[in-house]
Order: C-alpha cells, then structure tokens, then sequence
C-alpha cells in the first residue's frame, strides 16, 4: 500500500519537476525515464527509487527477492538514461519485465496476472514499432513502399540513420534538425507523444500486478 502511494508521488514530482522547473522536457506526454534525464528531475526519480526498499518492507515486513530485483531494474532505468548510455539503460528494461513477469508467475493469480504483463511487453513492443515507423515515413517519404528502399534500409548504414533520426527527435523535440520545416512534424511528435502515454499505461498495469 505505502509503495503504491509513493510510487505515484515519484513519479508525478518527477514530471512536475521536469516540466516546471527544469523546463527542459522536448515534448509532453513524454516516457517517464527521458522526462528525469536530466536536471532536478534526473536526481529525483534516480535516488527517490532508493525509499522504495523501506516502503516494500513497511508493506509486509519483509522484502522478496522479487521486489529487490524490482528496485533494482528501476535504479538502473533512472540512474542510466538512454541518451548516454543506451545499454544499461535497456538492460533495466529487461531485468524490470523479467522481475515482474517472475512475480506473475508465483503469484496468487498466476495465470490474469502473466497476462497483464505479457501484454505489457507487446504494449512496449508496439511503442517502437509506431516509433519506427513514422520516423520511416518521415525519411523515405514517398518511396516508404518500395521493395528496394525497404532492401537498402536493412542491408546498409540507413538502418542506423533512422535510429538516429529517431534519437534526437525523442530528446530534442520539434527542435530537432529533422523536423524543421517539416509539414508532418505535428503529426510525428503526437506519434511519440502518444507512445509516452502507451508507457505510463504499461507502467500502471504492472503495478496492479505486485499486492
């Protein structure tokens, strides 16, 4: 129960924090972990996930090893942002997904709860997809359905192009150099904006899954 509370109040200083004082967010909705990447807010959501250990033994006066392997993944998450250093940042993304899907499993509900978080890594899947995709658009344009644009995207350096493109687009915004002048810059960051949404989503639905 305290974890739950405190969670949501990290989470929410984060963002008030990231958009008001720091004002440096790109855009908004925006994935929780590139809204603390830097700033106040990077300090906040990184240690403030350290009173997470306290709040989970207050909970059941005890902590599991699933819940230490929880915090953890979200240190990492928070701690590593996925602008310097892309690597550890994923890894706690992995680690995070395998710590819950492991509490799904030798929970009480094992069967809805595997569920939720099966669905959770599609939902997470999809995010890049949408991501990737409008990205594509924006830089093959009209030659999006050639056979042969597709062939040199996977068979050449454009692959590494369109990551990144889609790099600063996340941390820069409209104010990247991609998107200057670009009649379809609207319709991309509400693509990205709607992605952020899709991870706050997740985020909830996994939680409803630890008691």
């Amino acid at each position: 129960m305290y974890t739950h509370y405190y969670v949501f109040i990290l989470i929410t200083s984060t963002i008030l924090t990231a958009v008001f004082i720091d004002t440096h967010v790109p855009y908004f909705p925006i994935e929780i972990s590139r809204t603390a990447s830097g700033g106040w807010a990077y300090y906040i959501l990184s240690f403030g996930t350290l009173p997470l250990f306290l709040t989970s033994y207050i909970d059941k006066n005890k902590i599991d090893e699933t819940r230490i392997l929880m915090i953890f993944s979200i240190f990492i998450i928070a701690y590593y942002d996925d602008k310097k250093h892309l690597y550890e940042h994923q890894l706690g993304v992995l680690l995070l997904m395998l710590s819950f899907l492991y509490n799904a499993i030798k929970s009480e509900h094992k069967n809805a709860n595997s569920m939720i978080v099966l669905i959770c890594i599609l939902l997470y899947i999809l995010r890049m997809v949408i991501k990737a995709s409008f990205v594509l658009i924006l830089v093959f344009k009209n030659e999006i359905f050639n056979f042969y644009t597709w062939y040199n995207f996977l068979t050449t350096q454009q692959f590494i192009q369109v990551y990144e493109v889609c790099k600063d687009i996340m941390y820069n915004g409209d104010k990247s150099s991609y998107l200057k002048d670009n009649i379809d810059t609207v319709y991309l960051l509400n693509a990205f904006r709607l992605c952020g949404m899709i991870q706050w989503i997740i985020f909830w639905f996994l939680s409803v899954t630890v008691k």
